[in-house]
């Protein structure tokens, strides 16, 4: 009778865990023989280096009977690292084998036997014994522990868990199809706990040919990942992050090797391998567009270094229709912290944006829908994919996602010209101000009143300075206010109150050079664009600019639908607005009924620029053709504002207060803003026709200070919000 034992554990190939260089180291082991079964009888001691006994019908020692003998086997194990290890062997007749005092093999009976037994080991040592005895016969034993070497597979993960973060504790084994775990707040697998634990997973990949790889995914805490051994991902530390390392691998096969430890509530632990041509561009815009309405049809492919796009009626390729195609955009990006971001944007017609796989806008129908959305993003790389179609009409989509803050982008336009040329030209034009300078006429040209601190003009005469600047001019019986009297060039003058005069060389320059005013100061926002939609918060408008604005209250959806379809700043909308309608107050803006003006025999009257004439009902009307609004004063002159902007309004269908500033918006920007005059100072100056041209033209304003007085209101507006976006363009002359 032959008896073997042999005791096995191999760790996975590829070299064990962080650090570990060595399996284990063992002692020697330490046999006692006894001269009878049962352990009984004087024992006789010795040591030997391996359990490979073929005793045959031979005693195993001195003293000891052929037959009916019984054996202890026993040494200290250190684990270097926790695996899985085997327990392996044969023996004739009984065998039994303790790890750590527990039993794991029990073939405690007469006869042959082979044996194999795989267990988990912790790092440490551990006692390992061996119990043998001999009937009769031929004896032998042959008995062994070792790490197990199973081969890593290809198609799976295999995996070890360890109840600690630093892959101490015993280990258990787990295997996976793939890398794709939200475990959160729970246990990621039986016997391991939920809260802190460690993990590896190992897997062989099998390349044909020498190709690029992108390795990414997603951990939430600590991850690091090696291939071949070669550390490629280091993100060993608590927290979410996404990760990618780009790759070239040689055909052949390659072992990858993840490790992992979490601490948290809300453990993750995601790992990919793919093709580069199969990942989505990291911050570049992947894009399909498609030639049928419901995201199917032939496909066209391009990428966009950003998502605005503003085809209007045109088709957007070459193979897609002007109407009804729909469009997929995807794209990766890096987000450099932690925080709360903005995705923001507008569509005409559907869109919808995903987010990492969640979606977050969802307006899948025609119309404009413009949106701005808060979230907490984790730092690292996300997936933003767009879905949109086109309906008919203009088509348009836009979308962006920023970090949560005030963020500002500032440009210069150079012009060819000099600031001192331009200036030259523009007092050419007689530029007005407000200023209060000290200002004369002759006393001999005023019929002063009785209480000598007034009077009326003679005559046509100038007002001038000390200096015999001319500030205007007064026609006769103009009425004025004297304030003292002077000695100018031997002649006696009469001081007077002024309203508008003709601005000094010097303040006209002052407002024209951009460089008086600061990038830190309210000023500065006469250099904003106001041909950039900013998407601002619907919620954050009504609540903190509109809320006490009359008719303009709750309205912040049509400024934004007006903003981006007509591609105009929000706030210079909502700005003018307040400004023509008196914060939401005016007769205009809150509606006046109307009808149709006809001749004696019932045919409707045109105006002079072809507009249906109207007739103004009073507000307690009950028969009237509609109910008009306009926002903007467009069309509503000085000697003209009721009837003209009512008149306005009727031909252009501006029968609801949404209607009057969605489309009202284009009429606003278009003499202005679509002219390239998109900031206050280039309305009020104008420097790019002034270069072209050689003088000044097509001017807003003639004060001085009409740019700068603007901004106050934007200044007030801007100071409401908690996160906008402003892209300035200042002037530079040469």
């Amino acid at each position: 009778m032959v008896g073997v034992v042999t005791l096995g554990l191999v760790l996975f190939s590829s070299g064990g865990f962080p650090g570990s260089t060595a399996e284990a180291s063992s002692s020697k082991w330490s046999v006692n023989y006894y001269p009878k079964l049962n352990f009984k009888g004087t024992a006789v001691m010795k040591t030997v280096s391996d359990i490979n006994f073929a005793w045959g019908t031979k005693s195993p020692a001195a003293k000891i009977p052929v037959n009916k003998f019984s054996a202890k086997l026993t040494k200290t194990l250190t684990v270097k690292e926790g695996a899985k290890y085997r327990i392996s062997g044969k023996a004739n007749d009984g065998v039994r084998v303790y790890v750590n005092g527990k039993k794991q093999v029990d073939y405690w009976k007469d006869g042959s036997h082979s044996f194999a037994k795989d267990l988990m080991l912790a790092k440490g040592d551990h006692k390992v014994e061996v119990q043998y005895y001999d009937q009769n016969g031929s004896a032998y034993l042959n008995a062994d522990i070792k790490k197990v070497s199973d081969p890593i597979p290809t198609d799976k993960w295999t995996g070890l868990f360890f109840p600690s973060s630093n892959f101490s504790g015993t280990p258990v084994s787990t295997t996976a199809s793939n890398l794709k775990f939200s475990w959160g707040s729970k246990a990621p697998i039986v016997d391991i706990a939920k809260g802190t634990y460690s993990a590896i997973y190992q897997k062989k990949v099998v390349v044909n040919k020498d190709m690029k790889y992108v390795l990414m995914g997603k951990a939430n805490d600590g991850v690091r990942i090696y291939v071949d051994g070669a550390m490629e991902v280091n993100e060993w530390k608590d927290g979410t992050r996404n990760f990618e390392k780009n790759l070239t691998l040689k055909k052949g096969t390659h072992t990858i090797k993840v490790e992992y430890y979490n601490k948290s509530e809300s453990a993750q632990l995601i790992v990919n391998l793919k093709e580069s041509k199969d990942v989505t561009p990291l911050e570049r815009w992947a894009v399909t567009l498609y030639d049928q309405q419901d995201l199917t049809g032939n496909k066209v492919y391009q990428s966009a270094s950003t998502l605005d796009y503003d085809w209007g009626t045109k088709k957007p390729a070459n193979g897609i229709p002007v109407n009804h195609f729909s469009a997929i955009y995807e794209k990766r990006t890096n987000l450099t912290s932690s925080g709360t971001y903005i995705l923001s944007g507008g569509a005409n017609d559907g869109v919808r944006v995903y987010v990492d796989g969640t979606k977050m806008i969802d307006q899948w129908k025609n119309g404009t829908h413009p949106f701005n959305i808060e979230m907490n993003l984790d730092a690292g790389i996300h997936i933003i994919k767009v879905e949109y179609y086109d309906n008919t009409g203009f088509a348009k989509v836009k979308v962006d996602l920023k970090e949560k803050s005030n963020i500002t982008r500032a440009a210069k336009t150079g012009y060819a010209v000099s600031l001192d040329t331009a200036l030259a030209k523009q007092m050419s034009t007689n530029p007005q101000t407000d200023k209060k300078y000290a200002a004369y006429i002759p006393a001999s040209s005023v019929k002063l009143a009785s209480t000598k601190t007034s009077g009326t003009t003679k005559e046509k005469v100038n007002i001038i300075t000390t200096d015999s600047r001319k500030l205007g001019t007064l026609s006769k019986d103009s009425k004025v206010t004297i304030q003292d009297d002077k000695t100018i060039n031997k002649k006696k003058y009469y001081k007077i109150a002024t309203g508008w005069v003709s601005a000094s060389q010097s303040d006209t320059k002052y407002y024209m050079n951009p460089e008086n005013f600061l990038s830190t100061d309210e000023s500065y926002y006469q250099f904003a664009k106001l041909s950039t939609f900013s998407a601002l918060s619907e919620n954050e408008i009504n609540q903190k600019i509109l809320y006490n604005r009359g008719i303009l209250k709750d309205q912040a959806n049509s400024f934004l639908q007006a903003g981006f379809k007509y591609g105009v700043n929000e706030i210079y909308l909502i700005s003018h607005a307040n400004l023509e309608t008196g914060r939401g107050g005016s007769r205009l803006a809150n509606g006046i009924k109307v009808k149709t003006k006809t001749d004696s025999t019932g045919n409707i009257i045109y105006a002079a620029n072809k507009e249906k004439e109207i007739v103004i009902l009073p507000d307690t009307a009950k028969d009237y053709e509609e109910k008009v609004y306009n926002m903007y004063g467009i069309g509503a002159y000085d000697s003209c504002a009721i009837e003209c902007g009512a008149r306005r309004a009727f031909n252009e269908g501006w029968t609801t207060p949404g209607k009057a500033i969605v489309e009202g918006a284009q009429f606003a920007a278009e003499n202005y803003i679509y002219a390239g005059q998109d900031t206050l100072y280039k309305m009020r100056w104008n420097p790019e026709q002034l270069a072209a041209k050689g003088y000044a033209t097509h001017q807003y304003a003639s004060d001085i200070g009409w740019a700068v007085k603007q901004t106050r209101n934007y200044a007030e507006l801007y100071s409401l919000l908690n996160s906008y976006t402003i892209v300035y363009d200042e002037p530079s002359y040469q």
